[in-house]
């Protein structure tokens, strides 16, 4: 059996380490942690025993580090990789491209049998794989009996066949080491080692457990396993006694009493959780207090408010403060938002995929040329860089990219003076930088090890974002000098602070929800007993790290849910005192705290509070007072249809009553209606209410209006001066007249800038600022794209007319064509302009074309639906603007959009008439005109086009019906009618009326959701 030291050879270990440090025999001992922030406060402890605080061969480590030092000793060697690549090798396993018929799908990790393997199943699949690793389980031992079984074992047994080529992942290492460690390994390793210290661990991989007892049975080497353990009470050490156990049989002199402090901890210890009658009575000062904040949002602000108050009040250190999670992700944005304002200073560290670092994303986007550069600070201007076609060998792309990253002068980009005045800037994207080019080298590596072939430069630019996407850096957001930490609960092991806010201290959230195993719900990784078991030690954890005071955060709600306090709550009230207690309102702080807290006090009480408000808001009391007692009549059915967008005669006066019905015989454009087919609320805000908002900060670049009002007026001017000019079409120009039309296009857009620039009101733009000049060049290559793309066009049809306004009076627009009167279309008076007009030449027919810088498509579902209005409803106007110009009547043969992108120019169509494709339109794909596939669902019979157009016209009507009835439901897509000999009367439902937007500047006033719509079964 192992050996338990008595007090006094507990005190010696210490005393030895000491010596032996003192003696400079540093070399002779080695001490293992679970964490690098336990290695270097470790570090710091023993380095303080020598009088001149430096120590030579001074060993401490990691798990990790300690078994990367022994894997080197096996033979024959086998090359590490990392969580990228294993990721990418299963991706590749499991999505094969392979023409083999008897290749496996693995369907049953598929959606469906067309799709490849989700991306969130195969992070389930790796973490699986690694489980089993850790647990010492080959794929034979995978129990066979049903799909996913069967799939799995064969997804295991395929990515260990590929390892055996003389790689290693790290649970393999780990893995590898215990099954086929040696004395001689440690010895050859370390050779004056007699001594082993295993300290911290409450959790280990059965792995490292085997790897560690078998060097504890070495007879030459004395080994300690310190950890905190009380045999006792089992309800809380159940799990590290199991641990304790396995050290006990392999004669390791076991150290039980390891960070605890007697005075301190010694009554949590032999009591937290304990089930049988209590060996003492309560801790009356304990020096903890419960909170019970409203929501989220206040529990940020009253742990701030905290703050603020020991810091002034000289209670303790900035740095002597901790704030802690279950999770911190949820509170990231919380915390960036409330601190700042009470002025303190935090530290958080996080682990992030490489794609989210800023340097990483600017690399990506100039590997190769279909993708589009970004105009950032990290990247100088470089010559364009290679096609996604081009082969390269393995050695030659690890040259290329770094020879991009030379010319790019990115790592001087990094450490420019700018990015100097953060240098937590500079850390975090050196750090990604720096592992950037390590996955590139190590992925050139594997490739090289797999034979000399050369793969197209597209094809290691998406391997090498999915090696990034699964490769994790440290991101640091923090200020200079003493600052609050703040770390999630697996990561506060050993630390101590004067004060610590264990926040988020609900149910479902700390202890976590158990989860079931996804795939093998049999064999959990882990149960729920060793679940509950870990969390309940993490939270022993937490009432061993404070010195002074504890303070226990349970918000009462999120949004309409009420939260419950953690059941850990009722278990630590049987032994110890917990004083509840109440922060006032803060004299300062953020006002959406603010409206939390007064929010809160309405909700509760009949009385309204006539406590003193944010003097920026002070106005608005009256309307909050009103928003909480509508919110609070939505908890019960009522018949208060104002409140679910409903406005009925008796809600309304008889002012507004007139002016709803007025909106009858109002002007509309396409937008207006598409808002309203879209979401009713929000045109409701922007039309009837009339809000104003306020638009973010004007940047130095363009902003996306100003690109699409720039691109607009310089194609309209470019087609129009032509056209004045009698010049020949695009298409018909030889190569020195498209030159010119080129030379043409240029000056323009020069101009067009420049006369834009100067009429910036707002964050005005110096003459020489590079974001602009970026901006003004990406536009030139886009429309030398668009020019290419015109003259390549060899249809029969010409460029006729050109920003066409009609019932507006809008610059710039076409002379001939424009109209100041309104066009009416099923009864509705309608405003607004198209871009383009394209007449057939001897064809009667004409096309209008709508110009995009943005790559979002209309498919016909839109327009069926009654979301998309623009191109039926501008080929009918455009034919009766025709029918008084042109001699000849034309007939609608498409409508077609033009995106005109950095990355290429594309003419897509959007509604057109099967009997016309590839005579008066085809699509353009940025190097080819074809005719539209038969396939394509925009491509419609002749009869079905027209009675399209004419059902659109019936949207228009009943949406303008609508609005003046008082007809605004809080819906994202709203029911649409036309009365049809296909369709008959039946109401066209959209599938999910209340679909999340992507952007709207009403989010946080909108009620969208709010109220029930179908039930599940009628989505």
């Amino acid at each position: 059996m192992g050996r338990h030291p008595d007090a006094k050879q507990m005190q010696n270990i210490e005393n030895i380490l000491k010596t032996r440090i003192q003696n400079n025999d540093a070399n002779t001992f080695l001490i293992i942690v679970p964490t690098d922030s336990a290695r270097l406060k470790r570090q710091r402890e023993l380095v303080g025993y020598h009088p001149n605080r430096a120590v030579a061969n001074l060993r401490v480590y990691t798990v990790g580090s300690f078994i990367q030092r022994l894997h080197n000793q096996i033979r024959p060697a086998k090359s590490y990789i990392s969580q990228g690549i294993q990721n990418l090798w299963l991706h590749e396993i499991v999505n094969s491209q392979s023409d083999d018929p008897d290749a496996h799908p693995y369907d049953a990790f598929r959606p469906n049998l067309n799709i490849s393997v989700p991306d969130s199943t195969l992070s389930v699949i790796v973490d699986k794989i690694n489980h089993f690793k850790e647990r010492g389980e080959a794929a034979e031992n995978i129990t066979a009996n049903n799909p996913t079984q069967v799939d799995l074992e064969r997804i295991y047994s395929h990515y260990e066949t590929k390892l055996e080529g003389g790689w290693v992942d790290e649970q393999g290492k780990h893995l590898q080491l215990a099954n086929s460690f040696e004395p001689a390994f440690l010895r050859s390793t370390f050779p004056r080692v007699n001594l082993v210290v295993v300290e911290g661990f409450t959790v280990l991989s059965i792995a490292d457990t085997k790897l560690l007892t078998r060097i504890a049975e070495m007879p030459d080497i004395e080994m300690w396993f310190r950890t905190d353990y009380v045999p006792e009470n089992r309800a809380l050490y159940k799990n590290i006694g199991d641990l304790v156990s396995r050290f006990t049989d392999a004669k390791a002199i076991i150290d039980p009493d390891y960070e605890r402090d007697p005075d301190r901890h010694k009554h949590f210890a032999e009591n937290l959780f304990k089930t049988e009658p209590l060996t003492t009575t309560s801790v009356v000062n304990s020096k903890i207090k419960m909170l019970r904040p409203a929501d989220r949002s206040e529990e940020v602000e009253q742990i701030a408010s905290l703050i603020q108050k020991h810091v002034s009040q000289k209670h303790c250190k900035l740095s002597d403060i901790c704030v802690t999670y279950y999770s911190v992700g949820s509170y990231h944005q919380r915390i960036a938002e409330t601190f700042p304002a009470y002025g303190i200073p935090y530290l958080l560290i996080e682990n992030v995929p490489l794609t989210k670092s800023e340097v990483v994303k600017s690399i990506f986007s100039r590997l190769s040329s279909d993708r589009t550069p970004l105009g950032d600070a990290y990247f100088s201007e470089v010559e364009p860089v290679a096609s996604p076609t081009r082969m390269f060998h393995p050695n030659e792309f690890q040259g290329y990219v770094d020879d991009l990253l030379k010319k790019g002068e990115v790592v001087q980009r990094i450490l420019n003076s700018m990015l100097k005045k953060s240098s937590e800037i500079v850390e975090n994207e050196m750090e990604a930088y720096r592992l950037f080019k390590g996955i590139v080298t190590e992925f050139c590596n594997v490739l090289r090890s797999e034979g000399e072939g050369s793969y197209p430069l597209r094809e290691y630019v998406d391997k090498l974002l999915r090696i990034a996407r699964h490769t994790n850096y440290r991101n640091r957001a923090s200020t200079k000098g003493e600052a609050v930490k703040i770390v999630q609960l697996g990561e506060l092991r050993s630390m101590a602070f004067d004060t610590v806010f264990l926040g988020d201290f609900v149910e479902g959230r700390f202890p976590a929800n158990y989860r079931p195993d996804p795939l093998l719900p049999e064999t959990p990784y882990r149960t729920e007993e060793e679940q509950l078991h870990d969390d309940r030690f993490i939270f022993y954890r937490v009432l061993k790290s404070f010195r002074e005071r504890l303070y226990l955060l349970t918000p009462k709600r999120e949004r309409e849910a009420e939260l419950i306090p953690s059941p850990f709550l009722g278990q630590l009230k049987a032994i110890a005192t917990v004083e509840e207690m109440e922060v006032p309102n803060p004299s300062q702080g953020s006002v959406t705290g603010f409206l939390s807290r007064y929010g809160d006090h309405v909700w509760t009480s009949p009385v309204s509070s006539d406590g003193e408000f944010p003097s920026e808001i002070a106005e608005m009391r009256p309307l909050i007072n009103h928003v909480v007692k509508v919110e609070k009549s939505r908890e019960k059915t009522h018949e208060h249809l104002a409140y679910e967008g409903i406005l009925t005669a008796e809600t309304l006066s008889t002012a507004s009553q007139k002016r709803l019905e007025n909106r009858r015989q109002c002007t509309y454009s396409v937008t207006e209606l598409e808002t309203y087919a879209k979401c009713p609320f929000q045109y409701f805000v922007n039309e009837v209410l009339r809000f104003s908002t306020k638009d973010e900060e004007t940047e130095d670049e363009l902003s996306g209006s100003e690109k699409g009002s720039l691109l607009h007026s310089v194609i309209f001017e470019f087609h129009n001066n032509r056209r004045n000019q009698s010049l020949p079409l695009i298409g018909q120009c030889d190569e020195e007249a498209f030159k010119d039309a080129e030379t043409q296009l240029n000056a323009l857009l020069n101009r067009k800038a420049e006369e834009q620039r100067n009429r910036r009101k707002e964050k005005l733009i110096s003459e020489n600022n590079l974001f602009w000049e970026t901006d003004i060049d990406k536009l030139r290559v886009a429309l030398r794209k668009w020019l290419t793309a015109e003259r390549a066009n060899d249809l029969s049809t010409m460029p006729r007319y050109f920003e066409v306004n009609f019932g507006q009076s809008n610059e710039p627009s076409d002379p001939e064509l424009s109209c100041d009167k309104s066009i009416c279309i099923c009864g509705v008076q309608m405003k607004g302009k198209i871009d383009r007009i394209d007449i057939g030449i001897d064809i009667d027919s004409f096309n209008i074309i709508d110009y995009k810088t943005g790559g979002s498509t209309i498919r016909m579902r839109d327009i069926l639906e009654g979301r998309s209005l623009q191109l039926p409803v501008y080929l009918q106007i455009a034919a009766k603007l025709l029918d008084e110009r042109e001699e000849a009547q034309l007939d609608s043969a498409a409508g077609l959009y033009q995106k005109i992108r950095l990355d290429q120019c594309t003419v897509e169509l959007g509604i057109g008439t099967k009997s016309q494709n590839g005579i008066v339109y085809e699509n353009y794909n940025g190097t080819d005109w074809r005719s539209v596939n038969s396939r394509n669902g925009q491509l419609l019979d002749d009869a079905v086009f027209d009675a399209l157009l004419v059902r659109v016209s019936g949207y228009v009507q009943q949406y303008v019906d609508s609005i003046s009835n008082g007809t605004f439901p809080l819906i994202t897509r709203v029911e649409t009618f036309v009365n049809s000999e296909t369709e008959g009367d039946t109401p066209i439902t959209p599938r999910n009326k209340t679909e999340p937007c992507n952007y709207c500047r009403y989010q946080r006033v909108c009620r969208v959701g709010a109220i029930s719509e179908v039930t599940p079964s009628d989505d």
